[in-house]
C-alpha cells in the first residue's frame, strides 16, 4: 500500500499522461492512486498512458 503523499517532494505538473519513465511521475500517480509504483506500471502497459484509463483500470480491479 503506498503511503500518504510527500508534500516535499516537487510534483510534475499536472498532465493526463502518465510518464513510468519518470522517477516523479511514477511516485506522483503511485501516491495520488495509492497503490504502488509496479501496480501504475503494469496498468500502463495494459490500458496505455492516459490517467483516465489507469484510474479506472485500478478501480475495476479494487472491485
Amino acid at each position: 500500500m503506498a503511503k500518504a503523499m510527500d508534500k516535499t517532494i516537487a510534483w510534475p505538473e499536472p498532465s493526463t499522461q502518465i510518464n513510468v519513465d519518470d522517477s516523479h511521475d511514477l511516485t506522483f500517480w503511485s501516491q495520488m492512486f495509492r497503490v504502488g509504483r509496479e501496480t501504475i506500471k503494469r496498468a500502463v502497459l495494459i490500458v496505455g498512458h492516459d490517467f483516465r484509463n489507469v484510474q479506472a483500470y485500478i478501480t475495476a480491479k479494487r472491485g
